[in-house]
């Protein structure tokens, strides 16, 4: 008996929506294939399922055909795509509690690593230097030879430096853990670094890393439940800011075909802001707008959900430290299980505003600022993070100018001006303006505001 793909030692199985599993394999067999627990049955050549194993785990299982037979340790749960650059590949750098959980990791919480191996889940996930896929390691290979560290290993085996790699992926896994009770839970992660939306091009000829997630979905048995996606800054141009929604609908619209699962949930991480230092506020503005249309996309997508990161501490001027990659990691869990009715939380959403006047100043409008998924707003600190400009991409020095002050109410940000309501209504809303500012408001789930703007508080009013 040879197994091709999608079954292998050590493996989790995709549960379906009865809670056993459903897995697609390939093996080549002498006679009839059977197994000591679930159902086998034959789909075509050299072509099975596996079904009728409860989630659970971790099961002794045997297959066997006329001549031969197979043991293998299988668990039955939940599996998640990782996909993006390198904030889902994880930038983070090693704090003491990471590397205690990884000497003794959660074997219930799985994960299907670059070489094709199971095991379970520790915080480096993406090794693209292993990669059997030839688009992930060659592209990280020749980076990694023209970066500073001028080698096509690591730099924390060629140089001996301290290990990052911390990204939010194994923070999900463990938030749905706990979150289904106990259900096991497998990542397979498919990001890297410096990679743009044109290498996760489905309608693309070439091979890239859009059909090395397809030939990942098939080696882990042809079903997933979801996929957790964090990337955009290398759309941060003119073109990939206004082709992005068009490259993720159809990138999402790909994948859920070759899942057969027209409501496969997406959970994807807005990005933060970036700390390179420039003269002007150019990329600043596309760094926003592009946040902008990740805030929207939802829009035009069904079953996704955005969470934020604009809130973030920095690993450097870029990538988010380990703290914040596990706010992001369980903000994610928090909002996919809410698309897949595990309970949790979806991330709070702009949906209205109105103005009232000051109850002290009268002559000086307060802005109302409704969010849905939202109560009980608070804030580490003083309430900041919002901006008001008089055209979309104003240049100001101070990011709350015009706002006296911010307070809560319900689901609402109450932003106190010191304009008229005439002329705040010709005015446009921030949330995490350019790449400055501090944004410190959060719900009561945990889940921060999304970053926005610039929006036209016209189009708002009620």
């Amino acid at each position: 008996m040879n197994l091709l793909y999608g079954l292998n030692d050590n493996a989790l199985l995709q549960r379906d929506n009865d809670n056993m599993c459903a897995c697609t394999f390939g093996a080549e067999c002498k006679g009839e294939l059977v197994s000591s627990l679930g159902l086998v049955e034959r789909i075509g050549e050299d072509a099975y399922t596996l079904c009728g194993m409860p989630a659970g785990g971790p099961y002794e299982v045997t297959l066997s055909d006329d001549e031969d037979s197979v043991k293998l340790t299988l668990w039955v749960g939940d599996i998640w795509l990782l996909g993006g650059q390198s904030n889902m590949e994880g930038s983070g750098r090693f704090r003491e509690k990471d590397m205690r959980e990884d000497e003794d990791p959660n074997p219930a919480i799985r994960a299907y690593y670059s070489d094709n191996r199971w095991g379970a889940a520790v915080h480096m996930l993406h090794e693209p230097w292993i990669s059997v896929d030839d688009c992930q390691r060659e592209f990280w290979r020749n980076n990694q030879i023209n970066s500073p560290w001028k080698s096509d290993q690591p730099e924390f085996i060629s140089h001996g430096v301290a290990k990052r790699g911390i990204g939010p992926g194994v923070f999900f896994a463990r938030k749905l853990y706990e979150l289904t009770g106990g259900v096991p839970q497998a990542l397979v992660p498919c990001a890297l670094g410096g990679s743009g939306m044109f290498r996760w091009n489905p309608d693309a000829k070439e091979d890239n890393l859009y059909h090395a997630m397809v030939r990942r979905v098939k080696r882990v048995g042809g079903k997933v439940r979801g996929l957790f996606w964090y990337q955009g800054c290398n759309e941060c141009y003119d073109d990939g800011i206004e082709k992005l929604h068009y490259r993720m609908a159809r990138m999402i619209d790909c994948l859920r075909r070759e899942c057969k699962d027209d409501k496969l949930p997406v959970v994807q991480v807005q990005i933060a802001k970036n700390n390179i230092p420039t003269r002007t506020l150019d990329v600043g503005f596309r760094w926003e707008r592009l946040r902008e249309k990740q805030r929207t996309l939802g829009q035009y997508v069904p079953y996704l959900d955005t969470v934020a990161a604009i809130d973030s501490s920095y690993s450097d001027l870029i990538h988010i430290s380990a703290d914040s990659q596990e706010n992001v990691g369980l903000r994610g869990a928090l909002s996919m299980a809410a698309l897949c009715g595990f309970g949790g939380a979806l991330s709070p959403k702009l949906s209205s505003m109105e103005m009232r006047w000051d109850e002290c100043i009268p002559f000086r409008a307060v802005l109302v600022v409704h969010f849905e998924n939202a109560s009980n707003l608070m804030s580490y600190g003083a309430p900041l993070g919002f901006s008001i400009t008089e055209t979309p991409e104003e240049e100001i020095i101070n990011p709350t100018m015009r706002i006296a002050r911010i307070a809560f109410e319900g689901d609402a940000a109450l932003i106190y001006t010191e304009l008229s309501q005439e002329a705040l209504a010709g005015c446009y809303l921030h949330y995490g303006y350019a790449n400055m500012g501090h944004c410190n408001i959060v719900d009561k789930n945990g889940h921060s505001l999304l970053a926005m703007g610039p929006v036209c508080i016209a189009d708002y009013l009620k």
